[in-house]
């Protein structure tokens, strides 16, 4: 099972609309996916399925006290098994602040579920918070979201110092999936010029996949639906299909590598 991180520190960048849209395009080309809701606005769980009550307190005692997030798991309409949570998911970052090593629990938790899906994707809260941090160190791929305006490129440089900073300590196997442009509206010179910056400062690590700017992707959590099924024909869908097609291969090109490194020379992979 492939861990995806998706985050960055601004909010309103199409985070949890790339992992629920990402999810449900995965589900299409027949993987199984496992959503986990770690963002405490419960935007992905409210868009996909019905939220239990205490949604956020039952993720983090699972979290805390070696609970089982397998009996957390619900069945979507679209396919996707999700983890949900909601605004009582707070007592995680409460208690959490007492509890040495809690950035650890939540790896220990994904290890004990049972090896049913293709791809787990976490949801992260749009700060840099201690269940950012939990899922950065919990997954193999941090995958970060821009939209394409000036204003959000300067707080790239957070998520980045932070990916680093768990590399280097944490997890040394955490790896970049990419940085995907979202909400590009076609033909503006503004948005082509922030994707030119991205693709200047970052290189070969942003998608070539940008993610057009759809109404079609704002109705679709209305419909507790992916674009992919709410509107299939759509730009929305076509985008998210190309984002799964090539984050598969990004995936299966970086997989082999890595075991080639930790055949080859064992102390270049464990300081990252």
């Amino acid at each position: 099972m492939q861990k995806i991180a998706v985050a960055n520190h601004k909010g309103g960048v199409g985070k949890t609309t790339t992992a629920v849209c990402l999810a449900a395009a995965l589900i299409e080309r027949e993987r199984s996916v496992l959503l986990v809701d770690l963002d405490e606005q419960g935007s992905a769980s409210e868009w996909l399925a019905n939220q239990r009550e205490r949604a956020g307190a039952e993720l983090a005692a699972a979290i805390l006290h070696g609970g089982s997030l397998a009996d957390l798991v619900q069945e979507t309409p679209c396919g996707v098994d999700l983890v949900a949570t909601n605004e009582l998911f707070h007592s995680f970052h409460v208690e959490a602040q007492s509890e040495p090593g809690a950035e650890q629990l939540l790896r220990e938790a994904i290890r004990a579920l049972p090896p049913r899906w293709d791809y787990l994707i976490f949801d992260c809260p749009p700060s840099l918070n201690i269940a950012t941090v939990s899922a950065l160190v919990a997954s193999d791929y941090l995958l970060v979201p821009v939209e394409t305006k000036f204003l959000s490129l300067r707080p790239l440089a957070r998520i980045f110092q932070l990916f680093a900073s768990v590399q280097r300590r944490l997890n040394p196997d955490l790896r970049l999936a990419g940085v995907l442009a979202s909400k590009v509206r076609g033909g503006t010179r503004h948005c082509a010029e922030v994707v030119d910056r991205l693709r200047q400062r970052f290189g070969e690590a942003v998608f070539k996949t940008v993610i057009r700017d759809s109404i079609r992707v704002g109705e679709a959590p209305g419909h507790g639906k992916g674009v992919t099924l709410y509107d299939p024909g759509g730009l929305g869908a076509t985008d998210f299909r190309a984002l799964a097609g090539e984050f598969e291969e990004r995936l299966a090109e970086e997989v082999p590598a890595k075991a080639r490194l930790k055949k080859e020379n064992p102390r270049r992979v464990a300081h990252g």
